[in-house]
């Protein structure tokens, strides 16, 4: 199945303004098809560094797991509060990154958007859109 999607023109604009000046990576929990097949559909690969799908390295490496944060940690030879990582589910993306000090943001769409969850789940930043991430000076 080859999904018929696209990114809009501000999100290509952010990703290919934010990889001019960073190392970006995609982390990103699914079956390895259904995900190659999107990061093929929304042509963006080449606005990253790496890309980990996590069920590429068991499903126990899925999100929350930080097993495929460490590695980008280890790739970048950082400390934690060194990264950023822009998520948009509560349930998984943010528990266990807030508890190793990474600036966690949650992108408020999608379907995930009306889902209530304690702080210690929640991002420590919330935007509505991309572009929003220029407002909170992080970078």
């Amino acid at each position: 199945h080859k999904p018929k999607i696209s990114l809009t023109s501000i999100n290509y604009k952010f990703l290919k303004k934010l990889s001019n000046k960073y190392n970006l990576y995609l982390v990103t929990d699914g079956n390895k098809m259904v995900q190659r097949n999107k990061i093929i559909s929304l042509k963006i690969a080449r606005f990253f560094k790496k890309i980990f799908i996590t069920h590429q390295y068991g499903i126990i490496n899925s999100k929350p797991s930080i097993y495929c944060f460490r590695k980008i940690k280890e790739l970048e030879n950082c400390f934690w509060k060194e990264l950023i990582y822009i998520g948009d589910d509560p349930t998984k993306d943010f528990v266990n990154l807030n508890k190793k000090d990474v600036i966690t943001i949650r992108l408020m769409r999608g379907k995930f958007a009306k889902i209530k969850v304690s702080k210690k789940y929640d991002a420590k930043y919330k935007i509505n859109n991309l572009v929003d991430f220029y407002n909170l000076n992080l970078i």
